[in-house]
């Protein structure tokens, strides 16, 4: 295969964004015109969707959470993070494990006795 190719980037150094309608910056706006394809890790959005054709994503290299920000901060913000039964699971699990810490280390000398003998002695 004999293929000519050159590389180039985008002049504003942008990956695109939409400045009016149909009218696009960065590598967006030269897949539009001038290149035919662009190699990069442009995350793919529902504007971008619309004027571009995207490959199937072969790697993925971060983690992202997103939550909708509350209309207005209450006391009880945090209490809403989850529900009802998986706080209720969580404090009862805790408990459990502190239960069972202290049944099995129940005849074990713990570091405060060890130290309170320490200081006697001397």
């Amino acid at each position: 295969m004999n293929i000519e190719y050159d590389i180039v980037f985008p002049l504003d150094n942008e990956f695109g964004n939409e400045i009016t309608a149909g009218n696009w910056t960065g590598l967006v706006g030269m897949v539009e015109g001038e290149a035919d394809l662009a190699i990069c890790t442009l995350g793919i959005n529902e504007n971008r969707f619309k004027v571009i054709d995207f490959s199937f994503p072969y790697a993925s290299s971060r983690l992202t959470f997103a939550a909708l920000k509350p209309s207005e901060w209450s006391r009880t913000g945090l209490l809403n993070l989850v529900d009802l039964p998986t706080w209720m699971l969580l404090f009862f699990s805790i408990l459990l494990s502190t239960t069972m810490a202290f049944v099995v280390l129940k005849g074990t000398a713990s570091y405060l006795k060890v130290f309170t003998v320490y200081l006697e002695a001397y």
